[in-house]
């Protein structure tokens, strides 16, 4: 997985690095401005990108906010002030709106990783947000759980040596089938959480920030969903803690 990845982002950035090469020296210089105004903000420019590569993109990104741009956009920016000045009013707005989403969503729950813009040479918007891993909440429940099961496996053995040997040997086969249970349970709760939330580690794309918005509310129901611990019957995890 780690050579995929690395394979991924380098595929990504050769990318990147081919259309920036193709770049003219005017749109060159327009982009170090862009960059130098949009501090808090990783522009790229790419052309074909998709989701995939988008995702990889995004999230290597070492700032709050990113936008991609295609190449014939950034040289038309770079060629007339007035086309520039519409597109920046384009990103400006954005910026706000994603700030808004970026809040609102991880007051909810969302663990929200890279969100950004792309804008094509219509000035089309496709809004982005990549939410990174948010199994820290399951994560948390399954070592309390396990914490708990430890204690009374200690418990059940410092009574087991006051038992008669009989008792001793029923209480030994009852641990063996709860420990048997145990590993039937981990492994249906790794299976559900993958099927389940697979999407936390995926990129979302939406055409409008309603639509983002409403596909990360989506995410919140299927956490909510999970916290209220019936999907955890059997696995042992007080939701409730």
């Amino acid at each position: 997985q780690e050579q995929m990845r690395a394979e991924k982002q380098a595929a990504s950035q050769k990318k990147l690095d081919d259309t920036y090469s193709k770049l003219s020296d005017r749109a060159k210089e327009y982009l170090n401005t862009l960059k130098e105004r949009y501090g808090n903000m990783d522009i790229y420019v790419a052309d074909d990108v998709d989701d995939s590569e988008a995702q990889t993109i995004m999230s290597s990104g070492t700032k709050e906010y990113s936008a991609m741009i295609d190449s014939e956009t950034l040289e038309a920016m770079a060629a007339d002030e007035d086309v520039a000045a519409g597109y920046e009013e384009l990103i400006n707005t954005s910026i706000s709106e994603l700030e808004e989403v970026k809040d609102e969503f991880t007051e909810k729950g969302l663990n929200i990783g890279a969100v950004g813009i792309s804008i094509d040479d219509d000035g089309k918007k496709t809004y982005y947000s990549i939410i990174d891993d948010s199994l820290s909440y399951y994560d948390k429940q399954l070592e309390e759980a396990e914490e708990k099961r430890a204690k009374k496996a200690e418990e059940a053995k410092a009574e087991r040596k006051k038992e008669q040997h009989e008792e001793e040997l029923k209480r030994e086969e009852k641990a063996e089938e709860l420990e048997k249970e145990r590993k039937e349970d981990e492994a249906k709760r790794k299976e559900f959480i993958e099927k389940q939330l697979k999407s936390q580690h995926a990129l979302m794309t939406a055409g409008t920030i309603e639509e983002l918005k409403s596909k990360l509310n989506g995410e919140v129901d299927k956490i909510n969903t999970l916290k209220q611990g019936s999907v955890f019957v059997g696995a042992g995890i007080d939701a409730s803690a």
